[in-house]
């Protein structure tokens, strides 16, 4: 019964070992291809044209892209006139036509970002046109990355700029701060970046940016004089301002260049108004004082002043600053006159001149109480 048991198990598990041992079809390996650059983007400022663009995460196949080697950045120019002879652009037409103007290697890559204090995707390259031609040519780009094993993207969607003519930038931007704005003004340009007269002007865009930030344009309209209140602003920050020149009214503006950028300080310097309506009224050894309350939004409180009619300094009567807009002197001597005076003070320590003062006379007879 055994050796039946065992001739049976051996008939049942050698076409099993058999078939494991065969191969099947040999494929190529899969080889991964790093995702094209998705979204360029083209502009003009001056004689510049700017490209900012996002660096892929990933290859075709959706699984993560370990690392880019290098970005590269290719240019094909023609004459305006042969514009029909080279658009719409196949790769294989634009690698042919077009020269590879810059490569930027992943250890270089910290010059290009849009932030360098960050480390993000977001990238920013500038091309300086050639002044002798850039207004009679157009300007086609294609970006490609390489990855860490040196495998390329395919070129991404080619970008077309057709250069205008712009004004030179604004000049004397000066800036002043006062209580609720900072006021700019400047001086409009004279002349095109090619020399010539009058500049192709429509209007101007400002420009801001605290520290560690970076500038975003301000108004939502183009500016037609040579001067912007920039209302949206609080005491602390250091402001740094430009502004460009606009050739075009609407957006995607074409701008000059960067006027030369000023920085302001938004120090509080400004106090509060001295408090008005100060009233006194004299009691049984006390003089209570109230006064008309200040709208300041920055309003920290008062504080109260008085003086004897024979002397000509004020002393301090609050040691704290006070919130409400009322207070009683306990401290008052019998057949005494004094003169009271309030002033308020905001949360950066600005002090308000004093108010107009009242005179009293203390005195156990309380039908003499003058208030002035």
């Amino acid at each position: 019964m055994k050796k039946f048991t065992l001739w049976v198990l051996l008939g049942v598990c050698i076409p099993f070992f058999y078939g494991c041992g065969k191969k099947g079809p040999i494929h190529p390996p899969v080889t991964q291809v790093p995702q094209k650059i998705q979204s360029i983007q083209v502009f003009q400022r001056g004689k510049s044209l700017i490209l900012e663009w996002e660096n892929p995460q990933s290859y075709t196949d959706g699984s993560p892209l370990p690392g880019i080697r290098e970005v590269e950045i290719w240019l094909c120019s023609k004459k305006k006139s042969e514009n029909k002879d080279f658009q719409p652009l196949s790769p294989q037409k634009f690698k042919k036509e077009a020269e590879r103007i810059i490569t930027i290697s992943r250890k270089n890559f910290s010059e290009y970002r849009l932030n360098p204090k960050e480390a993000s995707s977001d990238f920013c390259y500038v091309y300086p046109m050639k002044e002798e031609e850039f207004l009679s040519r157009i300007y086609i780009f294609g970006m490609r990355i390489r990855d860490r094993e040196n495998k390329k993207s395919p070129f991404s969607e080619f970008k077309s700029v057709e250069p205008q003519l712009v004004s030179l930038p604004p000049r004397g931007l000066q800036g002043h701060l006062s209580e609720e704005r900072i006021e700019l003004e400047w001086e409009p340009p004279q002349k095109n970046i090619d020399l010539s007269s009058p500049p192709e002007l429509k209007g101007y865009n400002i420009y801001r940016a605290k520290k560690e930030e970076d500038f975003t344009r301000i108004n939502s309209q183009l500016i037609q004089e040579e001067k912007y209140k920039d209302t949206d602003i609080s005491f602390g920050p250091v402001y740094s301002y430009l502004v460009r020149a606009s050739a075009t009214k609407s957006s995607p503006y074409v701008e000059s260049d960067n006027s030369e950028i000023i920085e302001i300080h938004a120090q509080d310097k400004f106090p509060p108004e001295a408090p008005n309506k100060v009233k006194a009224i004299v009691g049984k050894d006390t003089v209570a004082l109230s006064w008309q309350s200040n709208q300041e939004k920055d309003l920290e409180g008062y504080r109260v002043w008085r003086r004897k009619e024979e002397t000509e300094d004020y002393e301090l009567l609050t040691s704290q600053t006070i919130q409400e807009n009322a207070y009683i002197d306990s401290t008052v001597e019998m057949n005494q006159r004094y003169y009271y005076a309030i002033t308020a003070l905001d949360e950066a320590g600005n002090e308000s001149p004093r108010s107009q003062s009242v005179y009293v006379k203390v005195e156990e007879d309380l039908d003499e109480n003058l208030s002035l």
